[in-house]
């Protein structure tokens, strides 16, 4: 196993727990679960050796793109947060991990937004705007398939 490994698991468990959350409380979620997450995400600082100026740039780009996110409305906090804690954690296993996690993000997240708006259109009668659906099952898809894309689960 990878000595990250721990934080796969744990970030899978937690996001299973958060996306179940997420659709039985009708997208009120705990973010004491996020803020556990974070700091095992900051546990990994310990395993990886990162130099001082990576860290710092992680933390003001984190900052940056939380502000963002929060000023445009795209996400619900909940979501924020977990993308915070997994936007870290993937930047310092890997760089790669982190694009990758994004492109498959968006993919899944245009998916969801077809199937919003066909059941906004067709079955449902009303603007898919108006239409308020979970979106923690995007995330957690996203994140167990980039870790199916990088073996994670398995070393």
């Amino acid at each position: 196993m990878a000595a990250f490994s721990y934080w796969i698991i744990m970030g899978t468990f937690y996001l299973i727990l958060l996306t179940y959350k997420d659709i039985k409380n009708k997208m009120l979620v705990d973010d004491r679960h996020n803020y556990f997450m974070m700091g095992l995400t900051f546990s990994l600082l310990s395993i990886f050796k990162t130099k001082f100026w990576y860290i710092f740039l992680l933390i003001f780009i984190t900052t940056f793109f939380i502000f963002y996110l929060n000023k445009r409305k795209v996400f619900g906090a909940a979501d924020i947060s977990t993308i915070t804690w997994i936007f870290f954690g993937y930047a310092i296993i890997n760089l790669g991990v982190l694009v990758w996690f994004f492109i498959i993000f968006i993919v899944i997240w245009a998916i969801y937004g077809v199937i919003k708006w066909i059941m906004a259109k067709y079955w449902l009668n009303v603007s898919s705007k108006t239409l308020k659906t979970p979106f923690f099952p995007v995330i957690l898809i996203t994140f167990i398939l980039n870790n199916v894309l990088f073996k994670f689960y398995w070393t």
